[in-house]
């Protein structure tokens, strides 16, 4: 499958660009991935990007992003699991997540929301569902000035 988009190589300083919303992208499929953070650059989002569960853990801590977008089945730490890390660290727990899984099951959406997910999409991606979710959970997270989970 040939690719239309270019991944774009960028400095990881630690730090969100000022201004703009960080979402953290984190998926074992790298042509996915890549075409996910084009589709969120293009609408102005800054893009953190992982392709491993553990590696994850300590972006989402030191960046910090407003939005995470998380794959279920990722090799060594599941997405289920990391979801539920994240969701018990004082650091990360207040940041929404959107879980991602090519396996549109009725038992995934229950347990990505009793791990503390926000929503969930399907793949393939849907650039329009997607942005959509993004939006709507970023107009409702309290780092974004939404109203509080009480969590």
């Amino acid at each position: 499958m040939r690719l239309f988009w270019k991944k774009k190589k960028k400095e990881d300083d630690g730090n969100n660009c000022q201004g703009k919303t960080t979402i953290l992208v984190v998926d074992d499929d790298e042509d996915l991935v890549s075409y996910i953070q084009f589709l969120l650059e293009e609408a102005g989002y800054n893009v953190v990007t992982s392709y491993k569960g553990g590696e994850a853990i300590n972006l989402a801590k030191r960046h910090l992003p407003d939005l995470i977008l998380l794959d279920i089945n990722l090799p060594t730490v599941g997405g289920f699991q990391l979801c539920r890390e994240l969701k018990a660290n004082h650091k990360t727990e207040h940041i929404p997540i959107i879980m991602v899984s090519g396996q549109e099951k009725l038992s995934d959406y229950i347990r990505a929301a009793q791990e503390g997910a926000e929503s969930y999409v399907g793949k393939p991606i849907h650039k329009d569902e997607l942005l959509g979710k993004i939006k709507k959970h970023l107009r409702n997270s309290p780092s974004e000035g939404g109203p509080s989970t009480g969590s």
